[in-house]
């Protein structure tokens, strides 16, 4: 699995994987269980989900991690106000819930006067949700996505010499490459 980064707020924690592979940080273990066992009733589907793994988008999801909630019906409810939050954002920034653009001139131009966002944004991410989020106000839940999808945008180096920092923004080090000895 890819180096994965993640940042922490009051309300969600997110765990971003900027190069995922079919199985990444968004993908429940016993998916990858049923993968590794071709003897299970689900082996075939689970396997052309994976060969149809689409590199192009923007894979999340929304999770509880240590929620004391007794009541599933209570981290349900904050689990779909982060997921209304964020698709808020996403469309905010012109976007559909894969990350793709809706609309090419909504790109926004940032301080230094160069386009920001127009290409897609890619990764896999799981927004992990904390327990304050039941009782925060909705305009501080989606400030917390916000600051959540504004780190994806930096991490994936998406400004105009984003090609150039793409590789160290999310923490890519010599360690991590192949090297060759002569």
């Amino acid at each position: 699995m890819a180096k994965t980064t993640s940042i922490k707020t009051a309300l969600a924690t997110g765990i971003f994987d900027a190069r995922p592979g079919p199985t990444n940080v968004c993908l429940h273990p016993a998916t990858i269980q049923i993968a590794l066992n071709n003897r299970h009733p689900l082996y075939r589907p689970v396997t052309a989900r994976f060969r149809s793994f689409d590199t192009t988008k923007l894979h999340w999801s929304v999770g509880t991690l240590d929620f004391s909630a007794a009541k599933a019906v209570v981290r349900n409810y904050a689990n779909k106000r982060i997921k209304a939050a964020f698709i808020g954002e996403l469309s905010k920034l012109g976007r559909d819930r894969d990350g793709r653009l809706i609309d090419k001139s909504n790109g926004q131009t940032s301080q230094d006067g160069s386009r920001r966002f127009q290409s897609p944004l890619r990764g896999a991410l799981v927004i992990l949700v904390r327990e304050a989020a039941v009782t925060a106000p909705f305009t501080q839940i989606e400030e917390t996505c916000r600051e959540l999808l504004n780190q994806v945008v930096e991490w994936q180096g998406m400004t105009s010499t984003g090609s150039q920092r793409r590789g160290n923004a999310v923490g890519r080090h010599a360690h991590d490459r192949k090297v060759r000895r002569a």
